[in-house]
Order: C-alpha cells, then structure tokens, then sequence
C-alpha cells in the first residue's frame, strides 16, 4: 500500500509539472504572436501599400501606347515610360514627343482601379521642355518594369522601406540618363536606364540605377532632402 500511495504520488507531481510546461509553453507562444501582431500592425499605413504593389506591366501596355500615340502623330516615339506609386494610387503612364510638331507632347495614362487597369491620352503643351532626347526603342529595354521592381526591392528598396519608415512614393522610371545624374553617378548621359527611386518629397530618397538589358545594378544614389527632380520629371 506504501508503494501505491508514493506511485500515486508521483504521479500526481508529473502531471503538475506537465501542466505547468504546457502553461509555460501557452504563454511563450502568445507573447510570440502579440508581439507579431504588433510589429505588423505598427508598419506606417503608407509603407504597407508600397512594399508588394500591384503594377502593371510597361512591356504589354506599350503596343497599344504607341498605337494610340501614333493616331495622335505618325512621327510619335517614346521618350519615356515610369510606373509612380503611392498610397492612394498606381498610376503609369508614356510620354510621346513628335518630331514634326515639337511644340505638341501626349501623355498615355495607365491607372489602377478596382476593375483592374483603365487607360487614357491626353495632349499636352511641350513647348517649354528641350525634345533633344532620340526615342526609346524597345529593343535598348529588355525588361520590364515588373522585372525592375523585383530587382529594385531585393537589392536596397525593401531595406529603405524599413529604414525610412516616412517615405510614400516609388517610382519606376525608363528615361535616358540625365546630366546630373551623370555628374552623380558616373554613368553616361543619354544612355537609356531604369531608375527605381523610393522617397518622400523634400526629405529623403534612394536611387537604384539598373541596366534595362541585364538587371545589373550600375548605381545606387542615396539623397538627403529628397530625390532629383529631373528623376521625377523624365
């Protein structure tokens, strides 16, 4: 009888302290996940929505830009595409000059909606911007603006995003390289490029410069005060 009762005993101490583990464990786990939970739900509102942002694609939409730009003008070419993200929109858009009108411009919008992508024109007075750039033809752009974003966020924009928790806006930009970009950078002028930049107006901004052939990254320009506006502008 002594036996069972210190059996018993035993017994009634392991499940105790099995209790007691399984308790230990419960409560681990929840401060785990509390504090998941509260990481992610501190991420800024503005950040949530630029970190996996549906963009369209700058490749499928370009035929039928040029198409409707050369409706406009015959003699119309591309001088520059870019896909501007922010918190309240996704909007891309092309810019077409004309060589027999160089007072004239169009602008081709892609704008995101519920429904998915809506496309409109629009002409615009370029008769205060130089139009020395040469057209962008498809074949100096291999890739495609969601190529650039995959490549921009892995190699410094996700990191920014975390760092920089005030910025707003990404853009993605195919242009030619400009002068002060060049004098930066050391890339050549006129050469065509995408640029993804990350920033907040007037604060602060990255630049990644990558090869629109390869992927390569050929540059990476970090700027206090915001970013280059020549970068914003084409």
């Amino acid at each position: 009888m002594h036996f069972i009762k210190l059996t018993n005993e035993k017994a009634r101490e392991e499940n105790r302290w099995a209790i007691f583990r399984i308790g230990v464990v419960l409560l681990v786990g929840t401060i785990i996940l509390v504090a998941y939970l509260m990481g992610y739900c501190s991420m800024p509102p503005d950040q949530e929505l630029l970190t996996e942002p549906k963009i369209p694609s700058v490749k499928e939409y370009y035929p039928q830009a040029l198409a409707e730009a050369r409706k406009w003008r015959q003699d119309a070419y591309m001088v520059d595409a870019s896909i501007n993200i922010r918190p309240s929109r996704i909007l891309g858009s092309f810019a077409f000059d004309s060589a027999s009108d160089p007072e004239a411009g169009l602008l081709y919008f892609i704008i995101a909606s519920d429904e998915g992508f809506q496309t409109e024109t629009k002409e615009v007075d370029a008769s205060g911007r130089m139009k020395s750039d040469p057209a962008i033809e498809p074949n100096e752009w291999a890739l495609d603006s969601l190529d650039i974003a995959r490549i921009a966020y892995e190699n410094g924009g996700d990191a920014f995003l975390k760092e920089h928790p005030e910025v707003n806006t990404v853009l993605f930009h195919l242009m030619r390289v400009s002068g002060s970009a060049s004098g930066r950078t050391g890339l050549i002028k006129g050469d065509v490029i995408w640029v993804a930049t990350f920033y907040r107006l007037r604060e602060v901004s990255i630049d990644i410069y990558i090869d629109p052939i390869t992927g390569e990254i050929l540059a990476t320009d970090f700027q206090e005060g915001g970013p280059d506006l020549e970068l914003l502008e084409g």
